[in-house]
């Protein structure tokens, strides 16, 4: 360093001083450099953490979810899909029909499977891409998850014969099917899934048609999956979406009454601030009423995490009732079965300290039901 009114060059002399003050303090600026670089790896590591348990938290809401998209439009007729499914506003949409939520096939009491048609991106969706095999193509062809084919005593191979007894509309039919795919059962999901082709629903377009709003069968009932163009608030994007095709849902101040409603939600897993500001991930998405969970806080998935990963969830419609579901549901308005993306539900012992105090904003004469079901 050189002076500038003398021209002195003093940076050895500050080199030299610099060196005998850190001799002088050398624990403590050892100490000093330690901590600086723990600070660091800690911080590092808090933050790597966090955005991996976030990113694990939506994964998982996802999966208990029964899949991907950002808005669902359930119990909807085809004309209502074709309505929204051109819409600029949306960037992906999945296609799904209910053919029967009613297998009689023994194995199936206690493994609770439905049979659907799903185009490929419910499949990707869902996560019901065959990992073995491919998609159903021709009338008779199906794929389905490992545990189903198990609990219906069918080896999970390339050719086998899934012979299969359903109700559609009150009428028991039975179809030998031929097994061209499979996927392993995902660890978190209590509901077998069997998928038929779109030759199958077309050949059979005279039964599967939708009758929903006069006798609340599932056979012929849509439900639509979407993913929206860009980022933003979603249920906005919903409502944009649903006023534009001329359609209002209860979230905009539809009802039932209107000609135009559809029953529509935001994603459980794609709800707004739902790990910082107490909105769930695990919203109720059926039509009769509505709750929200408020037990998705920060704190709370630290606390429970290990126990979250490993849990089980259970389908809101139990083996209690499995075997009449329609009277059940009757009784307490519920629908007999839920789409095949929404049918999870926790049962940790933890959620029922969180959620037992939310039962005061269900009517009285369903609390019991919905304490029944969930246990």
């Amino acid at each position: 360093m050189n002076d500038i009114l003398f021209g002195n060059n003093n940076g050895a002399v500050i080199k030299k001083l610099s060196g005998r003050y850190f001799k002088a303090s050398k624990s403590r600026n050892i100490i000093a450099i330690i901590a600086i670089v723990l600070t660091t790896i800690l911080f590092t590591t808090i933050f790597t953490l966090g955005s991996g348990l976030m990113d694990t938290v939506h994964d998982q809401n996802i999966r208990k979810a029964g899949g991907d998209g950002q808005a669902v439009l359930n119990y909807i007729s085809d004309e209502v899909y074709n309505d929204i499914a051109g819409s600029s506003l949306i960037d992906r949409i999945a296609y799904t029909k209910a053919v029967s939520y009613r297998l009689q096939n023994p194995g199936l009491e206690r493994w609770r499977s439905d049979l659907w048609y799903m185009d490929d991106t419910a499949l990707e969706f869902a996560r019901y891409t065959p990992t073995t095999g491919r998609r159903p193509e021709a009338e008779h062809e199906i794929i389905a998850d490992t545990k189903t084919l198990d609990a219906l005593g069918v080896p999970a191979q390339i050719g086998e014969t899934v012979s299969l007894t359903y109700e559609v509309k009150g009428k028991l039919y039975t179809t030998d099917f031929t097994l061209c795919g499979f996927w392993e059962t995902d660890s978190l999901s209590n509901i077998g899934r069997l998928v038929v082709s779109k030759a199958f629903v077309d050949a059979h377009s005279d039964i599967l048609t939708y009758t929903y709003p006069v006798d609340n069968d599932y056979s012929g009932v849509v439900s639509a999956y979407v993913m929206f163009r860009g980022n933003g608030d979603i249920e906005a994007q919903l409502h944009q979406l649903l006023s534009e095709t001329g359609y209002t849902c209860d979230t905009m101040g539809g009802s039932k009454e209107n000609g135009n409603y559809v029953i529509a939600r935001v994603s459980p897993a794609y709800q707004s601030g739902a790990l910082i500001n107490g909105q769930s991930c695990h919203a109720d998405f059926r039509p009769c009423w509505r709750r929200v969970d408020c037990r998705n806080r920060v704190f709370d998935y630290l606390q429970h995490f290990p126990d979250f990963c490993h849990s089980g969830y259970s389908v809101l419609w139990t083996a209690e009732n499995a075997g009449d579901n329609q009277t059940a549901d009757q009784a307490s308005n519920q629908p007999a079965g839920a789409p095949p993306f929404l049918d999870w539900y926790s049962h940790r012992p933890a959620d029922w300290i969180f959620d037992w105090p939310g039962l005061g904003s269900v009517p009285d004469e369903r609390n019991e039901l919905y304490r029944r079901r969930r246990c």
